[in-house]
């Protein structure tokens, strides 16, 4: 029982490791983009909106 709640939270830990780059990554990609399409601007760039 204890051995399956371990395997659990690793992959959880995991999954959520995985997410928190994927999205990291995009914003970086996105910012990146915006910056060379347009002039600087002095706000911060807006993220994708996504469902909750």
């Amino acid at each position: 029982m204890v051995l399956v709640i371990v395997i659990f939270n690793i992959k959880s830990y995991f999954t959520l490791k995985a997410y928190y780059a994927g999205f990291f990554t995009l914003a970086v990609v996105l910012c990146l983009q915006s910056k060379k399409s347009s002039p600087p601007s002095p706000t911060l760039p807006t993220y994708p909106k996504y469902p909750t």
